[in-house]
Formats: C-alpha cells, sequence, structure tokens
C-alpha cells in the first residue's frame, strides 16, 4: 500500500481544477506542495516549486507495521492489521517578528500568526482527518490525529502544525 503516493495525489488535488467544468476550488482557498523527506532534518533542503506562500505538506517519520495478535483462549491467531504512523506536517514559510498571538503590545491580534497562518490552518485540517480510503482504493480507520504548533521551525521559519498520524487497515 502506498500511502506516501496517496497523500501525494491528494494535495495536488487540493489545488482545485479551475478549468474544469463546474470549476473545482483550491481547499480552504490555499495553494498546495507536497514533499515526503522522511527526515524532519530534510525539510530544511526543500524548495518551493511555485508560489512560496504555499502551504508545504510534508510526511516525516513514516513507520508501519504488521500484527496477527493470538487468541489466547483458542491459541488460534487473529487476523490483526496493518498499522501505518507518520508526522504531516503543514507548514508556511512567515516572516519572523510577528506576534504568535499577543506577546508585543502595540501589534493587534489580527496581525498575528494565531490569526494569520495557525487558526486557518487549523480550520482546514483540523477534527476532520483527510480522507486517505479515497486515494488509496481501501478502507483505512484514522486511529490517531494530533496536531501541535511550529513556530519559526527549522532553517526556514516554518509556521503551521505537525499532526501525529496513524492510518489503520484492519485485515478481514
Amino acid at each position: 500500500m502506498d500511502i506516501v503516493g496517496a497523500i501525494a495525489q491528494m494535495v495536488e488535488g487540493w489545488n482545485g481544477d479551475p478549468l474544469s467544468e463546474p470549476p473545482i476550488e483550491a481547499r480552504c482557498g490555499l495553494c498546495w506542495e507536497f514533499t515526503a523527506p522522511m527526515r524532519e532534518s530534510d525539510l530544511n533542503e526543500y524548495q518551493f516549486r511555485g508560489d512560496g506562500c504555499c502551504v508545504l505538506v510534508a510526511v516525516t517519520d513514516y513507520t508501519w507495521e504488521c500484527n496477527a495478535p493470538i487468541n489466547r483462549a483458542t491459541g488460534l491467531r487473529l487476523l490483526g492489521a496493518e498499522v501505518y504512523n507518520f508526522n504531516l506536517h503543514f507548514l508556511v514559510s512567515k516572516e519572523i517578528g510577528l506576534n504568535v498571538y499577543n506577546e508585543i503590545p502595540g501589534h493587534q491580534v489580527s496581525e498575528s500568526k494565531w490569526t494569520s497562518v495557525l487558526k486557518p490552518l487549523a480550520d482546514c485540517i483540523a477534527c476532520s482527518p483527510l480522507d486517505f480510503c479515497e486515494y488509496l482504493g481501501q478502507p483505512l480507520e484514522v486511529s490517531r490525529w494530533v496536531a501541535r504548533p511550529r513556530m519559526e521551525w527549522l532553517d526556514q521559519q516554518y509556521t503551521g502544525w505537525t499532526v501525529q498520524v496513524q492510518l489503520r487497515k484492519n485485515n478481514t
């Protein structure tokens, strides 16, 4: 199962298609780019392909496991599951020096990273885990979706969210 390839397709689709009939709008009115460096440190090497204002979606820390537990009462092996874990980053390169919220007097919350980046991204991605099944063509359970903010992170000074994702495919 190509989880990374499916995420790449999904993110590409988020850019919409204004020429289709009817036109398909971009997800949350934003532009999106995808990469899968697998290591957080390699995000430093990413160079935006188009608009530097796009949201970068990146996969890191990808792991998978297969489990087939044994029923202790019968001694028979159960069907088990395939479990995929990874971090999914939603990041923009944002100017250093902006308030995260209201730290520096004289600057409105409306100018903050919370208002310009964090809240809009959270509204776009939070509590509605993405539809991986559509792109993989098989049922998956999103069993973990936990986000934490990133502020002026790595050399690119990214701001956004890192979401810990766990996908589970029950073998039936």
